[in-house]
């Protein structure tokens, strides 16, 4: 029935949230190559000094969004698949 479905699509979706989640941490690890290299950099008054800084930070949080949006995602489809186990629906 509808959980059949379901169990057949398990190795796409264990590799689109893996995918995920690897995104997730090189985008995380570029950020904070971004804003460590901000310390360093010196363009007094210029857009590039805030530059590095805001993009790493974006970087950083888009990381841990994707990260949490996909712990939420594997919750909501834990749930239901065991309400669909257990014959609930």
């Amino acid at each position: 029935d509808s959980l059949v479905v379901v169990q057949q699509n398990v190795v796409l979706s264990a590799t689109i949230f893996f995918g995920a989640m690897l995104v997730s941490m090189v985008l995380t690890m570029i950020g904070i190559f971004f804003l460590q290299c901000g310390k360093y950099t010196n363009c007094t008054g210029t857009f590039i000094d805030d530059l590095d800084d805001v993009f790493g930070a974006w970087l950083v949080f888009l990381g841990w969004f994707i990260t949490g949006a996909v712990v939420i995602a594997m919750f909501i489809i834990s749930g239901v698949l065991g309400t669909l186990k257990n014959n609930v629906v």
